[in-house]
C-alpha cells in the first residue's frame, strides 16, 4: 500500500499535466465546429482514442467529469510538493539522530564482527564434517532432507582437491574477519570515534585578531632593529669626528710648537 501511494505521488505531476491538455483539447472538441475545422487531417481512431469527439448537446458535463479527475492530480502533485518540504526540513533536524545512531553502530561493531567469524567457522567446520561417509548420513537423518536438499544448503562432498578450492574463500574471508576483530577494529574505534575529535572553539573574529597582533608585533621588531641600527650608525659617527677633532688640535699645537722653536733658534742666532 505504501509502494503504490509513493508510485502514485511520482506519477501526479505527468498524470496532471496530461489531464489537463486533455481538458483544453476537451474544450475546443465541444465548440460548434466541424471535425475537419478543428483536427483537420487526424485520424478517426486517433479522435477516439482521445476523446475528442463533441457531446452535443450537453458538453459540459462530460468537460466537467475531465476537470474533475484531473482536479484530482493536481492536489495530489501539490500534496507531493508539501511532503518534499517537510522532508527536506526533516532532514536538518534530524542530524542529532543520525549522530546517535552512529553511536549505537559503533558500539555493536565489535558484537557483528564476533557474529561474523562464529558464524564462518561453523559454515567451515560443517562443510569438512560433511565430507565423512557417516556424518552426511547422520546429517540426512536429523534433518530429514534429501541429498539434492542438503546440497542447495551448501552440504555437498568434494574431492580433495575440490574441498580445498571451495573452502578457500570462505577461510580467506574467515582469517581477514578475525585479523580485523582482534587487530584493527580498536584502533578503527578510536580514529571514527567523534569525542575526540579536536573543536576548534575559536571564531573567525578571533582568528583575525589574533594574525593582527602577530602583524603587529613583527613590525614593531622590525622598527625596534632598525631603531638600534641607526642609532649605532650615529654613535659610530661622533665617535669618527670627535676622533678627527682630536688629531686636528694635536696637528695644530705641533705646528705652533715647531713654529715657536724655529723663532727661538732664529733669536739666538741673529747678531748682538
Amino acid at each position: 500500500m505504501r509502494d503504490r501511494r509513493r508510485y502514485a505521488m511520482m506519477s501526479a505531476p505527468f498524470l496532471a499535466i496530461y489531464g489537463s491538455v486533455l481538458v483544453v483539447l476537451g474544450f475546443l472538441s465541444g465548440l460548434r465546429l466541424s471535425r475537419a475545422e478543428l483536427y483537420p487531417g487526424l485520424p478517426l481512431a486517433v479522435i477516439v482514442d482521445f476523446d475528442l469527439n463533441s457531446y452535443h448537446p450537453a458538453p459540459c458535463i462530460h468537460l466537467g467529469a475531465k476537470v474533475f479527475y484531473t482536479f484530482n492530480f493536481w492536489v495530489m502533485f501539490r500534496q507531493q510538493l508539501k511532503e518534499r518540504k517537510e522532508e527536506q526540513s526533516m532532514k536538518k533536524e534530524s542530524l542529532e539522530e543520525i549522530t546517535i545512531r552512529y553511536d549505537v553502530w559503533r558500539r555493536v561493531l565489535k558484537t557483528f564482527w564476533a557474529v561474523v567469524v562464529g558464524y564462518s567457522m561453523v559454515v567451515l567446520i560443517a562443510i569438512y564434517m560433511y565430507q565423512f561417509r557417516s556424518v552426511s548420513a547422520l546429517f540426512r537423518q536429523i534433518m530429514g532432507m534429501s541429498e539434492e536438499g542438503l546440497r542447495d544448503l551448501g552440504f555437498e562432498r568434494y574431492s580433495t582437491v575440490e574441498l580445498f578450492a571451495r573452502i578457500l574463500l570462505p577461510a580467506a574471508f574467515l582469517l581477514a574477519c578475525i585479523l580485523q576483530l582482534h587487530y584493527f577494529n580498536s584502533d578503527f574505534l578510536t580514529l571514527t570515534d567523534l569525542d575526540d575529535v579536536p573543536v576548534q572553539e575559536t571564531s573567525r573574529q578571533e582568528e583575525l585578531k589574533t594574525s593582527v597582533n602577530m602583524i603587529a608585533d613583527i613590525i614593531k621588531e622590525n622598527i625596534e632593529k632598525l631603531q638600534k641600527r641607526l642609532l649605532k650608525e650615529q654613535t659610530g659617527n661622533g665617535r669618527s669626528q670627535e676622533t678627527l677633532d682630536s688629531i686636528g688640535l694635536q696637528t695644530s699645537s705641533e705646528k705652533g710648537a715647531e713654529e715657536q722653536q724655529e723663532t727661538t733658534q732664529e733669536g739666538n742666532h741673529s747678531p748682538i
